[in-house]
């Protein structure tokens, strides 16, 4: 009984831990992760000086910028759409980071927080511990990593094609600030 509390106990301070790094606007809780994917992109203007330190929604992503050439960016659930069945209706598995360089570059990194790498790393080992079928053996354990790998590998699948939709969406949010910027329309 006691491990149960344990492990629900873990899993409820690793959700913790993903809310606070979701929510929290600092360089430290948006790079804190697994690097995905880096590009560069072009953006000619500035950010203007009064949106400094508000927050920015373009096309479902929310940016927010800590100074003219450093910001931060993750989708940006519908209010009040989470659980509405609407593709863009989902809680965010990225975070980025946008620095923009003196001659108009923006290097973009996109990150997996890693309280969600954590949380699924949890839940393989839950798996794995409940699925152990009699004496705690060799034999046991790969039987039960194997079980546990296949359960794990389809909600892989979907993890990925969340991701990639998510991926989709933080690209179309930065084009459509770049145009916001060139436009002056922020």
């Amino acid at each position: 009984m006691w491990i149960e509390n344990i492990v629900g106990a873990i899993i409820l301070f690793l959700g913790f831990m993903y809310f606070q790094q979701i929510t929290t606007w600092t360089p430290y809780s948006f790079r804190l992760g697994l690097v995905i994917r880096r590009y560069k992109k072009p953006i000619p203007g500035k950010i203007p000086k009064e949106l400094i330190k508000k927050e920015i929604i373009c096309n479902n992503i929310l940016f927010k910028f800590n100074s003219p050439t450093k910001g931060f960016f993750r989708a940006f659930p519908k209010p009040h759409g989470l659980f509405s069945g609407r593709r863009k209706s989902y809680l965010p598995s990225m975070l980025g980071e946008i620095n923009i360089n003196r001659s108009g570059i923006a290097e973009v990194s996109v990150r997996i927080p890693l309280s969600l790498i954590l949380i699924i790393a949890s839940l393989f080992l839950i798996l794995v511990g409940s699925n152990i079928e009699g004496v705690f053996t060799l034999n046991a354990v790969m039987a039960s990593v194997v079980k546990s790998f296949l359960v794990m590998a389809i909600f892989g699948v979907l993890f990925f094609i969340n991701s990639d939709f998510e991926k989709m969406d933080l690209e179309g949010g930065i084009k459509d600030l770049v145009e916001r910027i060139n436009n002056d329309t922020l």
